[in-house]
């Protein structure tokens, strides 16, 4: 794959096996984080994909396996709606994991996307994003890892095709109007994104395989995707596919893991 080859795919034919395998290697990160830094910063997704990954974290042994007084929750964007709406992702997150794991309050930091003010809402999580993360040498917070799923429009996080928030590089956080939803989104943008030391994006379903395939250069068109442009300037980029997400990649191209292999 010549147009992404900083980017490694891990393509699992079970299911179970790839949701225990990124639980094993998510603690590992967060593991790590600490010992060199104290903490570890960790921005969730949404979605319907990442339910089972989240509830499997909360069960033993990976959520023995993590000082989770260290850990640090963000998220990566969140819809406009009361936190307890079903539509949250927050509350995906809190139903799935936060609250099946020994996780402070003080540690959660949900997006106030229903705060009707959104410049006060995005300086507010910028400040923290900036009070709670280290900065990199261009002083952008950089989380440990960032977990992200993609649309069938190639969207991640509230970055949809054609919106403002594919052009935003002087921000961190951002109101997002997504005028095919009629609905305004509060996101992440790239440079937050692509500060990040991780990045993983999980895809699990049929309907993603052609995104997948146009995001990792095997179909034409990759290259007008949100997703494309996720590229972390000194990180690791892992695609975590099922075998039907990733149906369309060449068979050479594909990585199956086997035991312990590093991510």
């Amino acid at each position: 794959m010549p147009e992404y080859a900083n980017a490694r795919v891990l393509i699992y034919d079970n299911r179970q096996e790839m949701i225990d395998a990124f639980c094993r290697h998510l603690v590992e990160l967060g593991q790590d984080a600490i010992r060199r830094h104290g903490r570890f910063a960790l921005a969730l997704t949404g979605g319907r994909t990442p339910g089972p990954f989240y509830e499997r974290l909360a069960e033993k042994p990976y959520r023995d396996q993590l000082e989770w007084s260290n850990v640090r929750i963000f998220f990566g964007d969140e819809r406009c709606v009361p936190p307890d709406d079903d539509a949250s992702n927050y509350k995906l997150a809190r139903e799935r994991l936060l609250s099946r794991v020994p996780l402070s309050e003080k540690s959660i930091f949900r997006m106030p996307a229903d705060d009707p003010d959104h410049a006060r809402a995005a300086r507010a999580y910028e400040a923290a994003l900036e009070r709670e993360l280290n900065l990199n040498t261009l002083g952008i917070p950089a989380f440990d890892l960032v977990l992200l799923g993609v649309g069938e429009d190639g969207h991640i996080a509230s970055i949809f095709p054609g919106t403002e928030a594919t052009r935003a590089r002087d921000r961190h956080v951002m109101f997002n109007h997504v005028e095919k939803l009629g609905a305004w989104r509060m996101t992440l943008t790239y440079p937050v994104l692509n500060a990040a030391r991780h990045v993983w994006i999980l895809a699990t379903d049929a309907g993603k395989r052609e995104i997948a395939a146009r995001a990792l250069g095997h179909l034409p068109g990759g290259n007008v995707l949100p997703i494309w442009h996720v590229r972390p300037a000194d990180g690791r980029l892992v695609w975590w596919l099922s075998s039907e997400a990733a149906a369309l990649i060449p068979p050479e191209e594909q990585d199956r893991p086997e035991g312990e292999d590093e991510v």
